[in-house]
This record gives C-alpha cells, structure tokens and sequence, in this order.
C-alpha cells in the first residue's frame, strides 16, 4: 500500500520515588523501576489479533441490489464467501474449476449492526490497559475503499471510533496521575530526555502554533508530494478528480469558514468515552503523554504535525527512518507533542487530517494508492 498514516502517542513513566538527577530509559513496564527486577523486562508473545467488521449495505447499494447473500457468519470466528452467481468464478466453478465458497476465520467477526462502542469495548479497552501498563501497540484497518475504515478508526464527532474513545479512555484511567511538567519527553525509539525550562517553554510554543494550523492556508497540492509531484501531475491530467470532500474550500484555496466552524463545533459537541481502566497497581507512577502524527506516502515519510508550505517551490521535509544504539527503529525529527487532554489530542488529530486531506481532495485516489 503506497498511502499509510500513523498517529502514535507515548506515554512517558516517570516514579515520584526518583531523584530528580536520573534519566528516564525504556518505560516498557512498571517492572523496570523495581529494584530487583531493574534489568529484566517483561517479554510479551502473543499473536496478532485479527478482527472482521462487517459494513451494512447503504441505500443505494440496496436500490441496486448489491446484497446477493455473498457473506455468511458461521460463528463469532467463521465467516463463509459465496461467490455472485453472475460472476467468473461462479461459472468457472461449475464447470468444476475451483470452489464457490470458501471460509476465513478470525479473532472475533462482528456484524453490521454492531455500535461503535461495542466493538471499542470488545476490541479496544483491554489494549489500552496494556498500553498504559507500558506495553507498545499497534492498531491498523485493512481493506476496499469504502469498506468503513475511517469510520471505524475516527468515526463521527457523535458516534466516535477507536481513537477518540482510546484517548478519552487514556486521559480518564490517569486523571490524577499525570507528570505536573512537560520537562520529560520522549527521544528515539524508547529512550526519554529531561528537559531544560527554556527547552519545556519552547515546546509550549511549539504547541501552540501547531494546534494554529487548522487556520492556515492551503498549499499548492504539488509542494506536498517531494519528488512524487512530476508522476502525479500526469496521473492526475488523465484522470479526474473528486468532487467530493469532508473538507470545504473557499477563493484561492483557503479553508472556508463554515469548514472552520464545523471543526470547533465537532469538538464542542462530540460523545466522550467514559470508561476508564485501573491503575492503582501502578503505584506512585506518573504519565506523560506526547503525540505524533506521521503518514507515509510513496514510501517516503512525513510529518502531518508539521506546518505545510504555503509556497509551490517549497516542498514538506522528508524524514527518514534511523535506529537507535539498541538498534531499535524510529523517525528521525517527527515532532512530538505534549498533551494534558484527550481534547487536545483530538485538536492533534484534527490537524493532521486537515493536513493528510490536503493532497486527498485536489487529486484522485488512485494517484496515491
């Protein structure tokens, strides 16, 4: 898949029991800050749990009878695929080359009239209890356009995903328990690096201006895409373009203001999550909570957090990808932010949709995927 992006968050360890002098390395598990166990961490082996979300058919799809009973759930694991009787491997099968049907199986297969809630409780809650006790995580969706992956990971400001709900769950779990300063932040792939004031204050700006951008201008698509822009500028003159958008776009390209209003009025009014998970177990622990957002695009990575150039010979910055002494990946330069809210990671999140948008509106699909 050549378009991918990742927004990743880490929470930061710190024990109130340290000496102010210590640097902070590995926050993998609670485990690491006790005295008997300093060196020995907790290894985790599991496999990857895979999960099928079943989208309902729209209107539409039902007028012109899209719904030809190609999906049967066996059980809660077993899903069976029939192939359309109109189809080439319907036909071919008869003639005895193949089979009709075949069966996949699954972690746990949910239907098409399962709440978002339901499926972040069944799915979601117990990984973020995991990724609070220190443990890293990966979620990610596969499939069709269309199949419903942003509707399952973002959702609606009313009808939220598993990343709202994740973070609203993150930020209830440790209200309380947060680090009082931004001083400790997050370096390489699991390493943490006390700030100096002046440092923890620019970050503040950094902050600040970052959660701005939703007001900025829009860019020449072109100045988005590095070196992918002479490719696409073909692509895109033989193809055409969406009309269609979430994003509204005013004279000149500038986000137009009812854009702007649905924006702060999609913060205002979303549903937060209200669960929470226990973590009295860890003791005298304090969390600190940085985001980044990165997209890889045409396997070249960048940063969504980071302000887009207004000007069309200005390209956005290439990260690129280094290891640490442990030989441990990371991306070099992605800019991290501290954040004391699940609203103000949601505002993160925004911006970087707003910025991954972007090259999605002005162009068509294919040309980057």
């Amino acid at each position: 898949m050549a378009g991918r992006t990742r927004l990743h968050s880490d929470v930061v360890f710190g024990d109130t029991t340290q000496d102010d002098d210590i640097s902070f390395r590995n926050p993998k598990k609670r485990i690491l800050f006790d005295e008997e166990n300093t060196n020995t961490p907790v290894e985790i082996s599991e496999h990857m749990k895979c999960y099928l979300r079943i989208r309902p058919f729209s209107e539409e799809e039902v007028d012109s009878k899209e719904d030809q009973k190609c999906l049967t759930i066996e059980d809660e694991n077993t899903v069976a695929t029939h192939a359309p009787k109109e189809s080439h491997t319907f036909k071919n099968c008869t003639h005895g080359l193949g089979k009709t049907t075949h069966k996949f199986k699954f972690s746990r297969i949910f239907d098409s009239v399962t709440t978002q809630k339901d499926f972040f409780n069944e799915t979601m809650l117990g990984l973020v209890k995991d990724f609070i006790d220190g443990q890293n995580c990966l979620v990610f969706t596969y499939g069709v356009t269309s199949s419903g992956k942003t509707y399952t990971i973002q959702g609606k400001p009313k009808d939220a995903g598993i990343l709202p709900r994740a973070l609203d769950v993150l930020f209830n779990s440790i209200n309380g328990k947060q680090w009082p300063n931004n001083n400790l932040k997050p370096k390489m792939f699991m390493d943490v690096t006390r700030l100096s004031a002046e440092q923890a204050a620019q970050e503040v700006k950094i902050k600040e201006r970052t959660l701005k951008m939703v007001t900025f201008d829009e860019p020449d698509v072109m100045s988005l895409l590095g070196d992918d822009a002479s490719d696409l500028s073909i692509i895109n003159n033989t193809t055409t373009c969406s009309e269609s958008s979430n994003a509204s776009y005013g004279p000149a390209g500038r986000v137009s203001k009812d854009s702007l209003d649905e924006v702060f009025s999609d913060l205002e009014n979303r549903v937060r999550e209200e669960a929470a998970v226990n973590v009295e177990d860890q003791g005298l622990m304090k969390f600190s909570v940085w985001v980044s957002f990165a997209e890889i695009y045409n396997e070249q990575i960048f940063d969504l957090l980071e302000p887009i150039p207004k000007k069309k010979t200005t390209r956005r910055p290439v990260l690129r990808l280094s290891d640490d002494r442990n030989g441990s990946p990371y991306i070099r330069g992605l800019k991290e932010i501290h954040v004391t809210s699940a609203d103000e990671a949601y505002n993160l999140l925004t911006v970087g949709q707003k910025n991954l948008r972007t090259a999605v509106t002005k162009l068509n699909h294919q040309s980057s995927r």
